[in-house]
């Protein structure tokens, strides 16, 4: 068991370490904006993270240092995809989940001194598979429950981040290139989205798309604490407000609220557990 020091010792030294390294892609002095956007998200991530962890009974409160790490280290590739590729389109560039955990693995690899072997491992994993269109079979519960802790807080605040932006009329300043802010959401993004509650990025046309897609991340949320949240901040009324309203769009927003006030509602979550 770590003691309230060594827990702050261990806090300090993985921010140092982090922040050290988003510096080093500073552009005369300035990080450029989008990398700036990343720097904040992660700082924001690691504290729902935290929020996660202390509001479920499956993480023992010694392992909430790693709940930190895992937020706070979650999006490490972002920084050089961005440097080498322009964009955060892992589909047109590089999976940033892969990148980060070379990344943890090769540049920040002291950190491995902080921390025991095994978190080491549920740390490079997670940040490995936090941006994967599904969770792949075959984990072990701790694991799993890592991977899908590290998924929940990023989702939490990329919807803080796009109902922001969308409120504020600023989309085009975070997916540049993602050039259709008019047309409504295809077809096939619908009935993806309907027949398997998740789409893939390729898929993504227009910003309708978009949106639709990261409505359908509820589906995937798997903490209590985080449905009850997504509920709480009233995300999925938040963006639909900006999805055009085809019969097809009515339908995956309608299915998923329906879902969450379903799943908030069953005795398990009420539990916490």
């Amino acid at each position: 068991m770590w003691s309230d020091a060594m827990v702050e010792a261990f806090n300090r030294e993985l921010s140092s370490s982090f922040d050290r390294y988003a510096s080093s892609f500073r552009v005369q002095g300035e990080l450029p904006y989008l990398l700036d956007l990343k720097l904040r998200h992660s700082y924001r991530v690691r504290e729902e993270a935290m929020s996660i962890a202390r509001h479920s009974d499956q993480v023992p409160p010694h392992q909430h240092p790693l709940a930190f790490a895992v937020g706070l280290l979650h999006d490490l590739g972002r920084f050089q995809q961005y440097r080498l590729h322009g964009t955060f389109n892992d589909s047109a560039s590089v999976d940033h989940g892969d990148l980060g955990a070379r990344i943890l693995e090769s540049d920040l690899s002291h950190l491995s001194a902080l921390m025991p072997q095994r978190w080491w491992h549920l740390l490079t994993l997670s940040i490995g598979l936090h941006n994967k269109r599904r969770v792949p079979q075959g984990l072990d519960p701790d694991e799993e429950l890592w991977v899908r802790l590290a998924r929940d807080a990023d989702r939490l605040d990329v919807y803080r981040v796009i109902t922001g932006h969308l409120e504020r009329g600023t989309m085009i300043k975070i997916i540049p290139r993602l050039v259709d802010q008019d047309s409504p959401p295809s077809d096939l993004i619908v009935e993806e989205i309907l027949s398997t509650h998740t789409a893939d990025y390729s898929m993504v046309r227009s910003l309708a798309d978009l949106l639709l897609v990261q409505i359908s991340w509820a589906y995937d949320m798997s903490f209590p604490w985080s449905m009850a949240e997504v509920l709480r901040r009233g995300v999925v009324e938040r963006i639909s407000r900006f999805v055009p309203k085809t019969s097809g769009a009515k339908r995956v927003i309608q299915d998923v609220k329906a879902w969450l006030v379903s799943s908030t509602r069953s005795p398990a979550v009420q539990a916490g557990v």
